[in-house]
């Protein structure tokens, strides 16, 4: 499992065997990605992602940015921490505006 850059930073894993995934599946890396949206770059006209959390019922997570979250399949609730970066915001550097 790895991102679209070259470098190191970008393997999660290494020979694993996941389930098969259908379109709109949602696959949770717990624990990532601190580092690398710490490490963010705009090489190659490259936007950060966005972030989201996620709760289900008893783990006392607040909602972020003091948005809702919002409710899918096995009453996970996901709440956007950040929005990330616009196409436009990228763009931005090439102008002379």
């Amino acid at each position: 499992i790895s991102g679209p850059l070259c470098f190191a930073g970008d393997l999660i894993a290494r020979a694993v065997e996941l389930p098969a995934l259908e379109v709109y599946d949602i696959v949770v890396l717990e624990e990532a990605g601190g580092n690398t949206l710490s490490m963010a770059t705009s090489h190659c006209s490259r936007r950060r992602p966005p972030v989201y959390g996620y709760s289900r019922p008893g783990m006392g997570a607040r909602e972020a940015d003091g948005e809702g979250g919002t409710p899918v399949a096995g009453n996970v609730t996901f709440s956007r921490i950040s929005k990330g970066t616009s196409l436009e915001a990228v763009l931005s550097v090439w102008s002379d505006e």
